[in-house]
């Protein structure tokens, strides 16, 4: 069963993720971690963005562990949310299994270049 939750990180940083917490360790584990940012467009509207956490094309595993005390605060995220993330993620998925069995790890860079966007 998935825990997606949205993590505000001591550092700022927003990551959406599935989220697993170790009391004993104080790790908590972020299973496909993607960045929200919020960009103001110049006719005033925001968009909210995504894109990989991690740089996929270098590391094996899709996930990071990180210390409790450095988050913030964990919140719910609405269910359209949890939606659009793995649907995102779905395609994260693909471009990934593509890029790896082709090995062209140019391709990978340059398709993850491009944020996945939502209007608000």
């Amino acid at each position: 069963m998935h825990n997606i939750k949205i993590v505000r990180l001591q550092s700022g940083d927003d990551i959406i993720a599935n989220y697993t917490e170790d009391e004993n360790s104080g790790l908590v584990h972020l299973e496909k971690p993607m960045a929200i940012f919020f960009k103001r467009l110049p006719t005033g509207r925001a968009v909210m963005m995504m894109s990989p956490w991690l740089p996929l094309e270098l590391v094996e595993n899709n996930y990071a562990d990180l210390y409790s005390q450095d988050i913030l605060t964990i919140i719910e995220p609405k269910k359209s949310l949890i939606e659009y993330y793995q649907n995102a993620m779905d395609d994260v998925q693909q471009l990934i299994e593509e890029a790896r069995s082709e090995e062209h790890t140019s391709e990978l860079q340059s398709r993850f270049g491009i944020s996945y966007a939502v209007f608000c």
